[in-house]
């Protein structure tokens, strides 16, 4: 997805390619694996690196987190501690912002699922032009 978006930046319009000139992916799990994800195991690792990924979004001057095929309880144990103002966008995803790290997140599907491509774009564009006219 990021070097789509880099080789077409100049495709898109100016203000977008603003918002996009920064995207950074954050892993929850900081060590290799394999193909199948052991519940377990990652909780461990949002316990043990929680800290980690908050720092993570302040050095980056993130302005918005879409959290991928992360379960609530998991993105409520990472960013536990910190202020949140929680709401719904219209499409039914969870948004929250993040004052203190002026930062937005929306829950969103793992890129994996099985929703089809166009599916899974019209709604994320859909939840990412509504939070950024917030």
């Amino acid at each position: 997805i990021i070097n789509t978006i880099k080789a077409n930046i100049d495709k898109i319009g100016h203000f977008q390619a603003m918002m996009l000139r920064n995207v950074a992916v954050v892993n929850i799990k900081k060590e290799g694996g394999g193909g199948q994800t052991d519940v377990t195991e990652l909780r461990r690792h949002a316990e043990k690196h929680h800290q980690a990924i908050c720092n993570q979004t302040i050095m980056h001057g993130t302005d918005l987190i879409i959290a991928g095929g992360i379960p609530i309880w998991m993105l409520r144990l990472i960013y536990e501690g910190v202020e949140k103002a929680e709401n719904n966008t219209s499409n039914g995803l969870i948004h929250w912002y993040l004052p203190e790290l002026k930062s937005h997140l929306i829950k969103y599907h793992h890129p994996a699922c099985r929703k089809s491509h166009k599916e899974l774009h019209l709604t994320l564009v859909e939840a990412v032009r509504e939070v950024i006219a917030l």
